[in-house]
């Protein structure tokens, strides 16, 4: 995709992944308000974020914009992010099943198409995605004399822009019409990106074969989740469209798992496997050791995970999700780790002997551990406890944060959200310390 465009290194498995997992975090998001863990990640790693909702009549649509520059590749990126069902309305349009006919290459056209009787032999679309992606093109994409605007009229002039349109459930149904859609009004092919999760099907044979071939449109599903499969289960005319990739989930954790939580994890389990592949051949390097920054004191960072929190169903590594979110957040820093897998089995003396002779200021020990309740099939608690010390092992903090994690949640907004608060205590141990900043890797 966008790095094999400038004949990156890095191979097309692991950019794929890369950019389904900052996906899998936008489309979460989209579900909370704009201080969400999954906005203020995103915003940790470089992107803006900028949330929009509109009103057309009755129907209320909401999406994402995130806007990034990578200066390695020297490509501006933008995701744009529509919401899955929510409201009453959401499942109105979900269930307007009736296909209409699909066609035209300016906004009165598309309308008009829409309208008219019935072409079985035609392409057709679902009724209800097929409104839904009109109005966002009548409110946020067409403009005077069929000009495209905003985000996408920028992008289409922008020699180095790309757009990833992406969504979960019905906002992948509407990502993907709103793609075939831009196309048709001219926006080059190349510079366009489809990415969903869970989403259903959208139209016919026709339609696939003559507007949405050739579109780089990646489907990610998973083994439990019926709604991809639902059109065409219950509804004769309906096929998937673009390249396809399933998680295999655990059916210890539910038969029926379409939360986007749930797509979250998985993306992040699968980019971190295919991240070690890239580094075992040699195009990638690990997160540093050690880093540097003159007149800023240097933080030891040790962190340890229980060894049952692996047995947990569909458990990223959090133990890495974490010593990334602590290195980008020391301005200087000595990762610890490798003296400790998997805690406890190592002593508080040795970890502020070991820490100081590494040449720390201070230190911040982390643990980490998750607790089953016996009552809750599905359910368990993510524990966090953080203590820092200066370097003659005074304790400076001690805190403890646990959230609950359930299929709708997930444990990477779980950890999460222990994260943010286990963030403002370091701030105020450590005030130098500004909060999570740095670029992507």
């Amino acid at each position: 995709q966008i790095a094999k465009a400038d004949n990156s290194k890095l191979s097309r498995e692991y950019v794929d992944a890369y950019f389904t997992a900052l996906a899998a975090a936008s489309c979460f998001g989209t579900y909370f308000d704009n201080g969400s863990v999954e906005y203020n990640y995103l915003r940790s790693l470089g992107w803006s974020i900028e949330p929009q909702v509109s009103h057309m009549g009755k129907l209320e649509t909401h999406y994402t914009v995130a806007r990034r520059y990578f200066s390695d590749i020297d490509k501006e990126v933008f995701i744009v992010t529509f919401r899955g069902s929510t409201t009453k309305m959401d499942w109105k349009i979900n269930l307007k099943t009736k296909k209409v006919n699909y066609g035209g290459t300016t906004l009165k056209e598309i309308e008009e198409v829409s309208n008219l009787p019935f072409d079985k032999n035609g392409a057709l679309v679902h009724g209800g995605f097929n409104e839904y992606a009109i109005n966002v093109l009548k409110d946020s994409v067409i403009g005077e004399g069929d000009i495209l605007r905003g985000v996408f009229g920028y992008a289409e002039e922008k020699e180095n822009a790309h757009v990833i349109l992406t969504g979960h459930s019905m906002g992948g149904a509407v990502a993907t019409l709103v793609a075939t859609r831009l196309v048709d009004l001219g926006f080059p092919k190349d510079k366009l990106h489809v990415l969903t999760f869970g989403a259903p099907a959208i139209g016919n044979e026709v339609y696939n074969e003559k507007f949405a071939n050739g579109l780089d449109i990646l489907r990610i599903t998973n083994t439990n989740d019926p709604i991809p499969g639902s059109l065409q289960t219950f509804f004769s005319g309906y096929i998937q469209c673009g390249r396809n990739k399933k998680y295999h989930l655990s059916a210890q954790i539910g038969n029926l798992q379409h939360d986007m939580a749930m797509y979250f994890d998985h993306s992040i389990i699968d980019l971190y496997k295919i991240e070690d592949e890239e580094i075992a051949a040699g195009r990638m390097n690990r997160t540093a050791r050690n880093k540097v920054t003159a007149g800023v004191p240097t933080v030891a960072i040790w962190v340890m995970k229980a060894p049952g929190l692996a047995k947990m169903p569909s458990m990223p590594d959090l133990k890495r999700l974490l010593v990334e979110q602590y290195a980008r957040m020391f301005p200087s820093y000595i990762l610890m780790n490798d003296q400790v897998e998997n805690g406890p089995g190592v002593l508080q003396n040795d970890i502020i002997t070991d820490s100081a002779r590494a040449g720390a200021d201070y230190i911040l020990v982390c643990g980490i551990d998750g607790k089953r309740q016996k009552e809750r099939e599905y359910s368990w608690f993510l524990v966090q406890d953080q203590a820092i010390f200066n370097r003659d092992g005074q304790m400076l903090s001690m805190t403890s944060f646990a959230k609950r994690v359930v299929p709708a949640i997930g444990n990477v907004q779980a950890a999460g959200e222990n994260s943010l608060e286990a963030f403002k205590e370091i701030r105020k141990a450590l005030p130098f310390v500004t909060g999570p900043r740095g670029n992507i890797r």
